[in-house]
């Protein structure tokens, strides 16, 4: 749908009341101006979207954590192949697409943040390399 769009105003300024080619009001004097401009709009659309994708995820991954296991006891003692074992194991996948998502940023604070969002113990300047 959006290159769609993009293609229908690429190929029909006029209906749109946008400047045709070779006008010289100095705001689009070719096609491929006006392609490149209709470029970069696209690629600002698709990389804004990607990082909001992105950010939900790590928000749904973190919920689902919390309704699937809630906190974790470390004293109690739970059966290897049981229900607990197999939401362990999902959670796990799924922090390692958030891991995936945030490995640019582990370097900063934000990666100690979401680990103590998941539950851990982590210290306030607290780092991960």
């Amino acid at each position: 749908l959006l290159f769609a769009a993009v293609e229908y105003v690429l190929f029909n300024p006029e209906k749109l009341g946008l400047p045709k080619y070779g006008d010289n009001d100095g705001v689009v004097k070719t096609h491929g101006q006006w392609v490149m401009m209709m470029a970069a709009v696209v690629l600002a659309v698709l990389s804004v979207l990607s990082l909001l994708i992105s950010i939900v995820y790590i928000f749904i991954a973190l919920a689902v954590k919390w309704l699937t296991m809630g906190r974790v006891d470390p004293e109690r003692k739970y059966p290897l192949r049981g229900r607990y074992h197999a939401m362990w194991v999902f959670n796990l996948h799924l922090m390692y697409r958030v891991n995936g998502i945030l490995g640019s940023l582990k370097e900063t604070g934000i990666m100690s943040r979401v680990y103590r969002w998941y539950g851990a113990r982590v210290g306030r300047n607290v780092r991960f390399s």
